[in-house]
């Protein structure tokens, strides 16, 4: 079984102070998360499942975000950054986790849900 995987547009870049308030928002679901990467990457456990979530520049991952900016009718310099969320697997309970999830930090964040 593959994972799940979904993605966030930003539509400013990333900054440090955004990294406390994912953190924050992350804690309000998994006691157990852990940050790294300097503020760009988080592990935590929902559903027995070790769920990553990570930023990244969209510049700099091109292919893995040309068609989100197409999408939506975006360039690179319009979402600098994203979110990208990877669960391990693809179960009912992880596809709703993760949609609730993308929604709470696309509406945090102001970004571009692409669930």
């Amino acid at each position: 079984m593959s994972g799940l995987t979904t993605k966030v547009l930003l539509r400013s870049a990333f900054t440090a102070s955004d990294s406390g308030r994912v953190t924050q928002l992350l804690r309000a679901i998994a006691p157990d998360v852990s940050e790294a990467r300097k503020g760009r990457h988080w592990d935590f456990t929902v559903s027995n499942a070790v769920v990553s979530l990570s930023v990244l520049s969209t510049s700099d991952h091109e292919q893995q975000f040309e068609d989100e900016l197409l999408a939506n009718g975006l360039l690179f310099d319009d979402a600098p950054d994203a979110f990208l969320l990877t669960f391990p697997t693809n179960r009912e309970c992880d596809r709703e986790i993760c949609a609730e999830l993308a929604a709470k930090l696309a509406d945090t964040f102001e970004g571009i849900n692409c669930g």
